[in-house]
Protein backbone atom coordinates (compact mmCIF):
# COMPACT_ATOMS: atom_id res chain seq x y z
CA UNK A 1 0.00 0.00 0.00
CA UNK A 2 1.42 3.36 -1.01
CA UNK A 3 1.93 5.93 1.74
CA UNK A 4 1.00 9.56 1.39
CA UNK A 5 3.81 12.09 1.69
CA UNK A 6 2.58 13.12 5.15
CA UNK A 7 2.37 9.47 6.30
CA UNK A 8 5.86 8.73 5.00
CA UNK A 9 7.33 11.77 6.78
CA UNK A 10 5.54 10.88 10.01
CA UNK A 11 6.72 7.27 9.86
CA UNK A 12 10.38 8.15 9.36
CA UNK A 13 10.36 11.07 11.79
CA UNK A 14 8.27 9.85 14.72
CA UNK A 15 7.54 6.09 14.62
CA UNK A 16 10.15 3.99 16.46
CA UNK A 17 9.90 0.22 16.28
CA UNK A 18 11.06 -1.71 19.37
CA UNK A 19 14.45 -2.21 17.72
CA UNK A 20 14.77 1.46 16.80
CA UNK A 21 13.64 2.65 20.25
CA UNK A 22 16.18 0.36 21.86
CA UNK A 23 18.93 1.63 19.54
CA UNK A 24 18.04 5.22 20.54
CA UNK A 25 18.29 4.28 24.21
CA UNK A 26 21.67 2.57 23.78
CA UNK A 27 23.01 5.56 21.84
CA UNK A 28 21.88 7.91 24.62
CA UNK A 29 23.37 5.61 27.26
CA UNK A 30 26.70 5.65 25.46
CA UNK A 31 26.82 9.45 25.70
CA UNK A 32 25.95 9.39 29.42
CA UNK A 33 28.22 6.57 30.60
CA UNK A 34 31.35 8.03 32.12
CA UNK A 35 30.15 11.61 31.63
CA UNK A 36 29.36 13.88 34.56
CA UNK A 37 26.95 16.04 32.56
CA UNK A 38 26.63 19.80 32.91
CA UNK A 39 28.11 21.12 36.16
CA UNK A 40 26.53 23.98 38.11
CA UNK A 41 29.98 25.07 39.26
CA UNK A 42 29.21 23.92 42.83
CA UNK A 43 30.34 20.57 44.24
CA UNK A 44 27.44 20.63 46.70
CA UNK A 45 24.78 21.34 44.06
CA UNK A 46 26.33 18.77 41.71
CA UNK A 47 26.23 16.20 44.55
CA UNK A 48 22.53 16.66 45.25
CA UNK A 49 21.17 17.58 41.81
CA UNK A 50 21.10 15.26 38.80
CA UNK A 51 23.20 16.89 36.03
CA UNK A 52 21.51 18.18 32.89
CA UNK A 53 21.83 15.83 29.90
CA UNK A 54 21.40 16.23 26.11
CA UNK A 55 17.74 16.79 25.27
CA UNK A 56 16.90 18.02 28.78
CA UNK A 57 15.60 21.43 29.83
CA UNK A 58 16.14 22.55 33.43
CA UNK A 59 14.72 25.80 34.75
CA UNK A 60 16.06 28.17 37.42
CA UNK A 61 13.25 30.07 39.14
CA UNK A 62 13.80 33.38 40.94
CA UNK A 63 12.29 36.79 41.52
CA UNK A 64 13.86 39.76 39.70
CA UNK A 65 17.28 40.64 41.10
CA UNK A 66 17.73 37.38 43.02
CA UNK A 67 20.41 35.63 40.98
CA UNK A 68 18.64 33.83 38.16
CA UNK A 69 20.65 35.39 35.33
CA UNK A 70 23.92 35.28 37.30
CA UNK A 71 23.38 31.57 37.93
CA UNK A 72 22.86 30.93 34.21
CA UNK A 73 26.00 32.89 33.34
CA UNK A 74 27.97 30.93 35.96
CA UNK A 75 26.83 27.59 34.53
CA UNK A 76 27.73 28.82 31.02
CA UNK A 77 31.17 29.97 32.16
CA UNK A 78 31.79 26.73 34.08
CA UNK A 79 31.05 24.68 30.95
CA UNK A 80 33.16 27.04 28.79
CA UNK A 81 36.11 26.66 31.16
CA UNK A 82 35.71 22.88 30.96
CA UNK A 83 35.71 22.93 27.14
CA UNK A 84 38.86 25.07 27.17
CA UNK A 85 40.58 22.81 29.72
CA UNK A 86 39.70 19.69 27.72
CA UNK A 87 40.83 21.37 24.48
CA UNK A 88 37.44 20.90 22.82
CA UNK A 89 36.87 24.48 21.68
CA UNK A 90 37.53 23.52 18.05
CA UNK A 91 34.39 21.37 18.05
CA UNK A 92 32.12 22.63 20.86
CA UNK A 93 30.90 25.86 22.44
CA UNK A 94 28.31 27.26 24.84
CA UNK A 95 25.40 29.27 23.41
CA UNK A 96 23.79 32.08 25.41
CA UNK A 97 20.43 33.21 24.01
CA UNK A 98 18.85 36.49 25.02
CA UNK A 99 15.36 37.15 23.67
CA UNK A 100 14.89 40.88 24.24
CA UNK A 101 17.93 42.31 26.02
CA UNK A 102 20.91 43.56 24.01
CA UNK A 103 23.93 41.28 24.15
CA UNK A 104 26.23 44.29 24.54
CA UNK A 105 25.52 44.55 28.27
CA UNK A 106 25.34 40.78 28.80
CA UNK A 107 28.83 40.44 27.33
CA UNK A 108 30.36 42.41 30.24
CA UNK A 109 29.94 39.42 32.52
CA UNK A 110 31.85 37.10 30.19
CA UNK A 111 34.93 39.30 30.15
CA UNK A 112 36.93 36.63 31.97
CA UNK A 113 39.62 37.80 34.34
CA UNK A 114 38.62 41.46 34.13
CA UNK A 115 40.26 43.65 36.75
CA UNK A 116 37.22 45.82 37.48
CA UNK A 117 33.75 45.41 38.97
CA UNK A 118 30.54 45.58 36.97
CA UNK A 119 29.28 48.52 39.05
CA UNK A 120 32.38 50.58 38.25
CA UNK A 121 31.94 49.78 34.55
CA UNK A 122 28.33 50.94 34.49
CA UNK A 123 29.30 54.13 36.32
CA UNK A 124 31.86 54.86 33.60
CA UNK A 125 34.79 54.71 36.02
CA UNK A 126 36.89 52.14 34.13
CA UNK A 127 39.52 53.55 31.71
CA UNK A 128 39.21 52.33 28.12
CA UNK A 129 42.79 51.02 28.02
CA UNK A 130 42.02 48.66 30.91
CA UNK A 131 38.81 47.46 29.20
CA UNK A 132 40.70 46.75 25.96
CA UNK A 133 43.51 44.93 27.78
CA UNK A 134 41.13 42.67 29.68
CA UNK A 135 38.83 42.06 26.68
CA UNK A 136 41.75 40.60 24.72
CA UNK A 137 41.25 37.40 26.76
CA UNK A 138 37.60 36.98 25.74
CA UNK A 139 38.05 35.20 22.36
CA UNK A 140 39.53 32.20 24.16
CA UNK A 141 36.27 31.63 26.04
CA UNK A 142 33.89 29.56 23.82
CA UNK A 143 30.62 31.33 24.64
CA UNK A 144 28.62 32.44 21.60
CA UNK A 145 25.95 35.11 22.14
CA UNK A 146 22.66 34.92 20.20
CA UNK A 147 20.50 38.01 20.20
CA UNK A 148 20.31 41.58 19.05
CA UNK A 149 23.04 44.12 19.74
CA UNK A 150 23.47 47.88 19.51
CA UNK A 151 26.67 47.14 17.59
CA UNK A 152 24.51 45.82 14.75
CA UNK A 153 21.61 48.23 15.17
CA UNK A 154 22.02 49.39 11.57
CA UNK A 155 20.80 45.97 10.44
CA UNK A 156 17.02 45.62 10.12
CA UNK A 157 16.84 42.48 12.25
CA UNK A 158 13.74 40.61 13.34
CA UNK A 159 12.92 39.62 16.96
CA UNK A 160 14.84 36.65 18.34
CA UNK A 161 12.74 33.47 18.37
CA UNK A 162 13.50 29.82 19.09
CA UNK A 163 13.33 29.11 15.34
CA UNK A 164 15.86 31.83 14.54
CA UNK A 165 18.11 30.61 17.37
CA UNK A 166 18.06 27.11 15.85
CA UNK A 167 18.89 28.54 12.43
CA UNK A 168 21.80 30.46 13.94
CA UNK A 169 23.19 27.43 15.75
CA UNK A 170 22.91 25.29 12.62
CA UNK A 171 24.71 28.02 10.68
CA UNK A 172 27.58 27.87 13.19
CA UNK A 173 27.90 24.16 12.48
CA UNK A 174 27.90 24.66 8.70
CA UNK A 175 30.40 27.54 8.82
CA UNK A 176 32.67 26.49 11.69
CA UNK A 177 31.93 22.79 12.23
CA UNK A 178 31.04 23.36 15.90
CA UNK A 179 28.07 22.20 17.97
CA UNK A 180 26.80 23.53 21.32
CA UNK A 181 27.50 21.44 24.40
CA UNK A 182 25.14 23.67 26.39
CA UNK A 183 22.52 26.35 25.73
CA UNK A 184 21.49 28.90 28.36
CA UNK A 185 18.41 31.06 27.77
CA UNK A 186 17.07 33.90 29.86
CA UNK A 187 14.22 33.98 30.43
CA UNK A 188 11.20 31.82 29.53
CA UNK A 189 8.55 34.52 29.79
CA UNK A 190 10.41 36.69 27.25
CA UNK A 191 10.47 34.11 24.45
CA UNK A 192 9.07 35.65 21.29
CA UNK A 193 6.57 33.36 19.58
CA UNK A 194 5.15 33.84 16.10
CA UNK A 195 1.43 33.39 16.73
CA UNK A 196 -1.83 34.97 15.60
CA UNK A 197 -2.71 38.44 16.80
CA UNK A 198 -4.53 38.55 20.12
CA UNK A 199 -2.88 35.42 21.51
CA UNK A 200 -2.67 35.55 25.31
CA UNK A 201 0.77 35.81 26.87
CA UNK A 202 0.23 32.54 28.76
CA UNK A 203 -0.33 30.73 25.45
CA UNK A 204 2.85 32.27 24.07
CA UNK A 205 4.87 31.10 27.08
CA UNK A 206 3.42 27.59 26.69
CA UNK A 207 4.32 27.49 22.99
CA UNK A 208 7.77 28.95 23.67
CA UNK A 209 8.43 26.23 26.23
CA UNK A 210 7.34 23.55 23.76
CA UNK A 211 9.67 25.04 21.16
CA UNK A 212 12.60 25.00 23.60
CA UNK A 213 12.01 21.35 24.53
CA UNK A 214 11.92 20.43 20.83
CA UNK A 215 15.09 22.47 20.33
CA UNK A 216 16.92 20.54 23.08
CA UNK A 217 15.89 17.22 21.51
CA UNK A 218 16.63 18.17 17.91
CA UNK A 219 20.04 19.68 18.71
CA UNK A 220 20.88 16.89 21.22
CA UNK A 221 21.88 19.59 23.67
CA UNK A 222 20.90 20.44 27.28
CA UNK A 223 19.25 23.79 27.99
CA UNK A 224 19.44 25.78 31.23
CA UNK A 225 16.46 28.14 31.31
CA UNK A 226 15.77 31.17 33.47
CA UNK A 227 12.19 31.55 34.73
CA UNK A 228 10.68 34.60 36.42
CA UNK A 229 8.85 34.17 39.75
CA UNK A 230 5.98 36.28 41.01
CA UNK A 231 6.59 38.81 43.76
CA UNK A 232 3.90 37.22 45.94
CA UNK A 233 6.28 34.28 46.49
CA UNK A 234 7.83 36.48 49.21
CA UNK A 235 5.08 35.11 51.47
CA UNK A 236 6.31 31.50 51.12
CA UNK A 237 7.09 29.87 54.51
CA UNK A 238 9.40 29.12 56.31
CA UNK A 239 11.70 30.81 53.76
CA UNK A 240 10.65 33.11 50.89
CA UNK A 241 11.86 30.61 48.30
CA UNK A 242 9.65 30.60 45.16
CA UNK A 243 7.82 27.34 44.41
CA UNK A 244 6.29 26.02 41.21
CA UNK A 245 3.06 27.90 41.91
CA UNK A 246 5.12 31.12 41.82
CA UNK A 247 6.01 30.76 38.13
CA UNK A 248 4.80 33.89 36.41
CA UNK A 249 2.17 33.21 33.72
CA UNK A 250 2.71 29.48 33.28
CA UNK A 251 2.73 26.47 35.60
CA UNK A 252 3.06 24.58 32.29
CA UNK A 253 6.82 25.22 32.38
CA UNK A 254 7.14 23.20 35.59
CA UNK A 255 5.05 20.37 34.18
CA UNK A 256 6.95 19.93 30.93
CA UNK A 257 10.66 20.52 31.60
CA UNK A 258 12.95 17.82 32.98
CA UNK A 259 13.63 19.40 36.37
CA UNK A 260 13.72 22.74 38.13
CA UNK A 261 15.54 24.59 40.90
CA UNK A 262 14.38 27.62 42.84
CA UNK A 263 16.72 30.41 43.99
CA UNK A 264 16.51 32.82 46.91
CA UNK A 265 18.86 35.70 47.69
CA UNK A 266 18.57 36.48 51.44
CA UNK A 267 20.27 39.86 50.96
CA UNK A 268 17.15 41.11 49.14
CA UNK A 269 14.62 39.94 51.73
CA UNK A 270 16.50 39.61 55.03
CA UNK A 271 19.26 42.25 55.19
CA UNK A 272 17.06 44.40 57.48
CA UNK A 273 16.13 41.47 59.73
CA UNK A 274 19.58 40.79 61.13
CA UNK A 275 23.12 39.77 60.12
CA UNK A 276 22.36 36.04 59.99
CA UNK A 277 19.74 33.53 58.87
CA UNK A 278 19.39 29.86 59.84
CA UNK A 279 18.87 26.76 57.68
CA UNK A 280 18.73 23.30 59.25
CA UNK A 281 20.10 24.70 62.55
CA UNK A 282 23.14 26.19 60.80
CA UNK A 283 23.67 29.96 60.82
CA UNK A 284 24.80 31.80 57.68
CA UNK A 285 25.75 35.43 57.20
CA UNK A 286 23.41 37.64 55.24
CA UNK A 287 25.70 39.04 52.53
CA UNK A 288 25.16 40.16 48.90
CA UNK A 289 26.65 36.98 47.39
CA UNK A 290 24.89 34.35 49.52
CA UNK A 291 22.33 32.32 47.59
CA UNK A 292 19.99 29.48 48.53
CA UNK A 293 18.83 26.77 46.08
CA UNK A 294 15.89 24.38 46.48
CA UNK A 295 15.09 21.58 44.00
CA UNK A 296 11.48 21.82 42.84
CA UNK A 297 11.22 18.99 40.33
CA UNK A 298 13.60 16.20 41.17
CA UNK A 299 13.79 12.84 42.87
CA UNK A 300 11.44 12.85 45.94
CA UNK A 301 14.18 12.74 48.59
CA UNK A 302 15.55 16.09 47.43
CA UNK A 303 12.38 18.15 47.27
CA UNK A 304 12.82 19.45 50.81
CA UNK A 305 16.58 19.97 50.60
CA UNK A 306 17.74 23.57 50.93
CA UNK A 307 21.26 24.29 49.68
CA UNK A 308 23.11 27.55 50.50
CA UNK A 309 26.17 28.67 48.53
CA UNK A 310 28.11 31.82 47.66
CA UNK A 311 27.84 33.20 44.11
CA UNK A 312 30.33 35.77 42.82
CA UNK A 313 28.62 37.78 40.02
CA UNK A 314 31.87 39.38 38.84
CA UNK A 315 33.99 36.24 38.62
CA UNK A 316 31.06 33.88 37.86
CA UNK A 317 32.40 31.44 40.42
CA UNK A 318 30.54 29.52 43.13
CA UNK A 319 32.04 28.96 46.58
CA UNK A 320 30.51 26.15 48.61
CA UNK A 321 29.65 27.03 52.22
CA UNK A 322 27.83 23.77 53.00
CA UNK A 323 29.51 20.43 53.58
CA UNK A 324 28.64 17.26 51.72
CA UNK A 325 27.79 14.57 54.34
Amino acid sequence: MKLTKAEEEAYHSFVHTPTQANAAFVAMSRSIAGSRGISTGSKVLDHYVIPTRPGWVRYWLARPGEGKTTMLRTIAMTEARRLAMEKRTDTHYVAHITWEESIDGQELYYQMGRSYKAEDFWRGKVPMDIIKKDSAKRPSIPIYMLGQSMHRSHIDSKPMTVGRAIDGLRAVYKIEGKVPSLIVADYAQEIEVEMRAGTKRTEQVIQGTRDLIAMAINLKCPIELGVQAKQDSLKTKPYPIPNQESIEWAFFIHQKVTNGISLWRPWVTHKDKGPKFTIDDVEYNVSPNIMVAKPLKHRPGLLRKILPFELNPDGLIIKDIMRIP
